[in-house]
């Protein structure tokens, strides 16, 4: 490759390319910029709730046990039509069946036969969801292990705070730059660092205090009434804009 002349000029042509690449990404990185944070929340009404339940039943004899489970159940199902809630949104876990005892390893003292199961129980009408978490309690459920708000608008709402932090941003750095004789140009990085959530936990009176879930939205006192929370929908935007004359 030498001895035809070629090798020297292919190399030297790239070792230029090298460095014009270079120059080029660090005259683009030094560019003077303003980073600013544009922030936006959106809070949506819930259109659905999940309840999960969970039941056990105890008993030395077993079939007593399971008789007991059954009888919660029914009284579920009765639950369900007096609110006018479709057998279809009620989903059943499996039933589980097992002897327990004080030490699971010596066996020594008998505690009796459990009987449990899970289900989960999804409301579309809000309107009667306090009324339904007291009936359920009174049929002799167990706990409520979990309620999660959810909402069907959740990609519509998410474009549309991601577009709220955007003009945040931009209103910002403009502001800013205008206050020391500059203006805000094109951008030169963004970066979303948070997004919402489909899906929002509750806290209620301390007749569900079993939930695993607690929230901080806004809820009366321990003996008032039960307020469905809002679902945050939110953006939180990094951009860095170049600064120009």
């Amino acid at each position: 490759m030498i001895k035809n002349g070629h090798f020297f000029p292919v190399l030297a042509a790239c070792i230029m390319f090298f460095a014009c690449g270079i120059h080029g990404y660090a005259e683009e990185s030094s560019l003077p910029g303003i980073t600013v944070t544009g922030k936006a929340e959106i809070r949506l009404v819930p259109d659905s709730v999940d309840i999960i339940i969970s039941v056990e039943k105890r008993n030395n004899d077993l079939w007593k046990a399971k008789k007991e489970h059954d009888d919660v159940l029914r009284k579920i199902e009765g639950v369900m039509k007096k609110h006018k809630i479709g057998i279809k949104q009620l989903k059943i876990d499996y039933l589980s069946i097992a002897p327990r005892y004080d030490n699971c390893y010596s066996k020594e003292k008998f505690l009796g036969f459990f009987v449990s199961r899970s289900m989960q129980l999804t409301l579309t009408d809000l309107s009667v969801f306090e009324g339904l978490l007291a009936d359920l309690f009174t049929s002799g459920i167990t706990s409520i292990t979990g309620i999660r708000f959810k909402t069907t608008e959740l990609e519509k709402q998410r474009h549309e705070a991601q577009r709220m932090a955007v003009l945040a941003a931009k209103e910002k750095a403009g502001r800013i730059a205008g206050e020391l004789g500059f203006r805000a140009g094109r951008p030169i990085s963004i970066v979303e660092e948070t997004e919402g959530s489909s899906a929002w936990p509750y806290a209620g009176k301390s007749w569900v205090s079993n939930a695993v879930y607690s929230s901080p939205g806004e809820v009366s006192d321990q003996y008032g009434t039960l307020f469905p929370g809002e679902i945050p929908v939110s953006s939180v935007l990094r951009v860095t804009f170049e600064i120009v004359k």
